[in-house]
């Protein structure tokens, strides 16, 4: 902790000890309402780092949702309540969404049910379940109205699984006249079909394509036209045995 705050002075800042924590990346440590901890994958021997919210800031959010079925009076129409949770179940969903969070959403999503049925009951004491899930669940289980529907946390679908390909070419001639736009090439998954080298080609240039391999038992000094071949799904070059065609441009002779 010496050394990081003699780095920080050099720099005009200040390292402050109730907010600085040094731990084990096994034991955790939470950051940002993350909580950042190496484990072992399951069914494996790899450890990786994995990102879950934070349990202060699920309960701080929980806190929040109670705090907003309390103060939403029940004389107030059901679409108030609504708009209230739903603004906020949002915004927390969309942050925690690039992380390990679909076990929080499905315990945030149950909670959150259990505080709008029970605003319900409040608001309509002598009406029975059956009543209640026909009114404001529409026959089902989950709250809404004719309007507009509890937004459901269990539904969010994690993202932290991104590829990130960077751009070929350098910041300054990306945006330079006559650069060629990659578009869809720089998808890791065209890479080895050639499309790459096709975008940064110039225009007008011609590139002679490579034979393909010799027929095995064939003789190298006579090596099978490229019309002869095809190109099976996994790429390999295989001889087109499927049909008999005619090429007039490097054939004489049915192949």
């Amino acid at each position: 902790m010496e050394e990081a705050a003699g780095v920080l002075s050099t720099m005009g800042l200040r390292l402050s000890p109730e907010k600085t924590l040094i731990n084990h990346i096994d034991e955790g440590l939470d950051f940002l309402g993350w909580h950042i901890q190496r484990h072992r994958k399951r069914g494996t021997n790899k450890y990786y780092v994995y990102t879950y919210p934070s349990r202060k800031a699920l309960v701080a959010v929980m806190g929040k949702f109670k705090t907003q079925c309390r103060k939403t009076g029940t004389d107030l129409p059901f679409d108030t309540l609504l708009i209230n949770l739903n603004r906020m179940l949002r915004g927390w969903c969309a942050y925690f969404r690039p992380g390990v969070s679909s076990a929080t959403f499905r315990y945030l999503a149950s909670y959150v049910w259990g505080r709008v049925i029970w605003w319900l009951r409040r608001k309509h004491p002598r009406m029975n379940w059956k009543d209640l899930r026909r009114r404001f669940c529409g026959g089902r289980w989950w709250p809404a109205s004719e309007e507009r529907e509890l937004f459901n946390p269990a539904k969010v679908g994690t993202t932290r699984y991104r590829y990130r390909i960077s751009h070929p070419l350098p910041m300054a001639e990306r945006g330079a006249a006559g650069a060629p736009s990659l578009g869809r090439a720089a998808d890791p998954r065209r890479v080895g079909d050639g499309r790459i080298e096709r975008a940064l080609r110039p225009a007008g240039a011609h590139v002679q394509p490579a034979q393909p391999p010799a027929w095995p038992g064939s003789p190298r000094s006579a090596p099978t036209p490229r019309c002869c071949w095809t190109r099976s799904a996994t790429g390999s070059a295989t001889r087109d045995r499927s049909r008999r065609r005619r090429c007039a441009d490097c054939c004489s002779s049915t192949s």
